[in-house]
C-alpha cells in the first residue's frame, strides 16, 4: 500500500489541533482553579461577597507569649569619691601623718592605722603594745612557718605552685638573698641571728636554707629595712594576720591596690620613696 504525502500532512495537523485544544482546556482549568484559590483566601481573610457588611467575624485564637522575665539591674558599687577621681590617690587622701625614719617607719605606721585591729588579732590587751619588735618577730615566725611548708611540698609541682599562688610574696622570698652580710659561720652574726629570731625558733630554723634563713633575719632584725625582703612587709603582715587589709599608695598610683583578703576597712600608707607614713582616705 502506497502513503500518500498528503495523507501524512493531514495527520499531523489534526494531532496539532488536538494538542492545541487540549492545552486550552488545561489552561482554562488551571486558570479557573487559581482564580477559586485566591477567592478562597480572600474570603477567608476578608469575607465573602455575600458576608453583611456589619456581620460579626469569628476571632481568631490569642495567641501567649509567655513574659520575658526582667533583668535584674545590677547594684552599682558605692565607691568613695576618691576613687573615681582622675586625680592621683595621694592627692585626695584626707589625711598623711609621719613616722619616724628609724628603719622601723613600716612598723610605726601600721600600728598607727590598725594598731586596734592588729592587737586584736593577736590578742593583746592594748593597742600600744603592736611595737615594731613585737610585729617583726611575729611575721619572722609566720614566715619560718611558711618556708617549712613550702620545703615539704618543693618537690611537688602542684602543691607548690598552688602554695606560691595563694601566698604570692613567697615567689620573692624564695629567691636567693644576695644582699644580706650574714654569715651564719660566725659566732657573733649566729648571736644575732638568735636575738631577732628568738630562741624558740631555733629548733625550726635549722630546717631552713641559708637563703630563707637571710630572708627571715631580714623581717626579723631591728631597723633592718633596705633588703628585698623587706620590700615584701605589707604582704606579709596581711598573710599572717588573715583579713586584715593593707594598702600602699605612692606618688603616681591612680588604683588603689589592696593587700590581704575580708571585708574589714582597708588600712591605708603612703609610701614617699623608701619611707612609709600613715594615711587615711
Amino acid at each position: 500500500m502506497q502513503i500518500k504525502h498528503s495523507d501524512v500532512t493531514y495527520a499531523w495537523q489534526t494531532l496539532a489541533a488536538g494538542a492545541q485544544k487540549v492545552a486550552r482546556r488545561v489552561a482554562s482549568a488551571a486558570a479557573y482553579a487559581a482564580a477559586e484559590g485566591l477567592q478562597a483566601l480572600s474570603n477567608k481573610a476578608f469575607g465573602s461577597a455575600s458576608t453583611p457588611r456589619n456581620a460579626v467575624l469569628p476571632k481568631p485564637p490569642e495567641l501567649h507569649v509567655p513574659a520575658t522575665p526582667a533583668t535584674p539591674a545590677e547594684p552599682e558599687p558605692d565607691l568613695p569619691a576618691w576613687l573615681t577621681s582622675p586625680l592621683p590617690l595621694y592627692q585626695q587622701l584626707s589625711w598623711i601623718g609621719t613616722a619616724p625614719g628609724d628603719g622601723n617607719c613600716f612598723f610605726h605606721s601600721a600600728a598607727e592605722i590598725a594598731g586596734r585591729e592588729i592587737a586584736d588579732r593577736l590578742g593583746l590587751r592594748d593597742e600600744a603594745e603592736v611595737t615594731p619588735r613585737l610585729l617583726r618577730r611575729h611575721m619572722a615566725d609566720h614566715l619560718i612557718g611558711q618556708y617549712l611548708q613550702y620545703n615539704a611540698i618543693e618537690k611537688n609541682p602542684a602543691q607548690r605552685n598552688r602554695l606560691l599562688r595563694d601566698q604570692p610574696h613567697l615567689v620573692g622570698l624564695t629567691l636567693p638573698e644576695t644582699e644580706s652580710k650574714l654569715d651564719l659561720h660566725r659566732a657573733d652574726h649566729q648571736a644575732k641571728f638568735v636575738d631577732a629570731v628568738g630562741l624558740e625558733n631555733l629548733d625550726r630554723c635549722g630546717f631552713l636554707t641559708p637563703d630563707q634563713k637571710r630572708h627571715v633575719y631580714n623581717i626579723a632584725e631591728d631597723r633592718s629595712w633596705h633588703f628585698e625582703s623587706c620590700d615584701l612587709m605589707p604582704q606579709l603582715l596581711a598573710s599572717s594576720l588573715p583579713g586584715l587589709r593593707l594598702a600602699v599608695v605612692t606618688p603616681t598610683d591612680r588604683e588603689l591596690h589592696v593587700i590581704g583578703h575580708g571585708v574589714d576597712p582597708v588600712h591605708i600608707m603612703f609610701l614617699d620613696g623608701l619611707h612609709y607614713v600613715p594615711a587615711r582616705a
